[in-house]
């Protein structure tokens, strides 16, 4: 396993129905998710008092036992009122629209145990629970390190003020825009108590109305995938490229958010059998969401996690910064567009996809989103493609040429190079 260690763009979209079976969905047609046990018959996770209440704390919210003596001091009082108001605006303008739009347009039919994959997503464990409210495992992965959890108590006034304004200021760009920067992460999450990306999933956790039951930090069985976990400790050094959060809600359902500080550029992964493809493998089937993507999934540097998401997904839900189209236009997919796509920004000039805006050209009537999303929201356009795997047919892959697997393979600049220029 390798750790992020070169700069890629890291960086979801939509609830639905649930994953595939205990069978890998590459052997499994069918896909039934009913195969796998549902979280209805698990005992309800216990609430993890002083972790929830640290959540809380980052989330502006009152705390239940721990850190009563921070309510009244002015920073945390001025704190809290930012991230009310920044809170209300995020319900009124994406979480409400995006939660109805799920709900109406979005199959709902399978049960059991549900999983979304959301490579390059950052933090971004609030988009990906709004597309896939009903998921029980999320997976993210980016470049950004996941961090340690800090302790409140053993700071400083000046050093907890920072702290907290420096974990909503990191989450600014989402806020504003819908998606993370990455060349802003990188600062963001390189502070002292800032140290990665588990602050910013703990403050949506929390205000997504979930109590965390526990933090892990682990890496992968190199030959298994299978994870390696450690109990997080406060104010330990976290030496681990994972973070597990595990949350419930008022049901007593048994959540997670697995994030990976992990490169998924060809040359850094070990093949087709790569520890992280067997770790998601390991949930029996998943959902994928792309958003704000930086068009990595069309280079010909991914071409190990583009095949593999079109290998394995039950559905895509994406902007046109994911998978190709020309990878989703075919008998394996039944492809809906949403919004209106015209071009991209001149920053990503070089995925322009002519066939993507054909086929927009060509829809009789327009399916309309009533929120914005992607890299286009500066513009005031957006779209989306919600794809359905039909099990019964095979995939477009891409090839995996030798020259892909090379740091500077392909004839294309190096990608460390490449993604220093792209946003996320």
């Amino acid at each position: 396993m390798r750790p992020l260690l070169l700069s890629l763009s890291a960086l979801l979209v939509i609830s639905f129905t649930a994953c595939g079976g205990k069978k890998n969905p590459k052997n499994n047609k069918s896909n039934d998710s009913t195969l796998v046990d549902s979280n209805a018959n698990k005992p309800a996770p216990k609430v993890d008092p002083e972790l929830d209440d640290l959540a809380r704390l980052l989330g502006g919210l009152p705390t239940n036992q721990y850190y009563k003596d921070l309510a009244d001091t002015g920073f945390y009082r001025k704190y809290k009122s930012s991230m009310d108001f920044e809170w209300n605006k995020l319900e009124k303008e994406m979480v409400t629209p995006i939660l109805a739009w799920t709900k109406q347009n979005v199959n709902h039919t399978l049960k059991g145990n549900k999983t979304c994959f959301y490579p390059f997503s950052g933090a971004d464990f609030l988009y990906a629970n709004l597309f896939f409210p009903d998921a029980d495992n999320y997976i993210l992965i980016g470049l950004e390190p996941p961090g340690s959890v800090s302790d409140p108590s053993k700071m400083s006034k000046e050093e907890l003020s920072n702290y907290l304004f420096s974990n909503d200021n990191a989450m600014g760009m989402s806020h504003d825009k819908g998606f993370y920067r990455t060349n802003s992460m990188r600062v963001d999450f390189s502070k002292k108590h800032l140290n990665g990306t588990v602050h910013n999933i703990l403050f949506y956790v929390v205000r997504r109305g979930y109590k965390v039951t526990g933090i892990d930090y682990f890496d992968l069985d190199s030959a298994t995938g299978k994870p390696n976990y450690t109990k997080a400790v406060y104010g330990e050094k976290n030496n681990k490229y994972g973070v597990k959060v595990k949350f419930t809600d008022d049901k007593g359902s048994d959540k997670a958010v697995y994030y990976f500080g992990y490169n998924i550029w060809n040359p850094m992964l070990k093949g087709e059998n790569d520890p992280i493809f067997k770790f998601t493998d390991s949930f029996g089937g998943h959902y994928t969401f792309l958003k704000a993507a930086s068009y990595l999934s069309q280079y010909s540097g991914y071409t190990l996690v583009h095949n593999y998401m079109l290998n394995t997904s039950s559905v895509i839900i994406q902007d046109d910064s994911g998978i190709p189209y020309s990878s989703l236009n075919n008998d394996a997919w039944k492809v809906e567009l949403w919004g209106d796509f015209e071009t991209v920004l001149p920053l990503f000039h070089n995925y322009n996809q002519p066939d993507l805006k054909k086929a927009y050209d060509d829809l009789k009537e327009t399916k309309k989103l009533p929120f914005f999303i992607g890299y286009n929201v500066s513009i005031g356009k957006s779209n989306l493609q919600y794809c359905i795997r039909d099990w019964n047919k095979k995939p477009f892959l891409k090839p995996i040429r030798p020259e892909d697997m090379k740091v500077n393979g392909g004839g294309e600049e190096d990608s460390d190079m490449k993604v220093k220029k792209k946003t996320k």
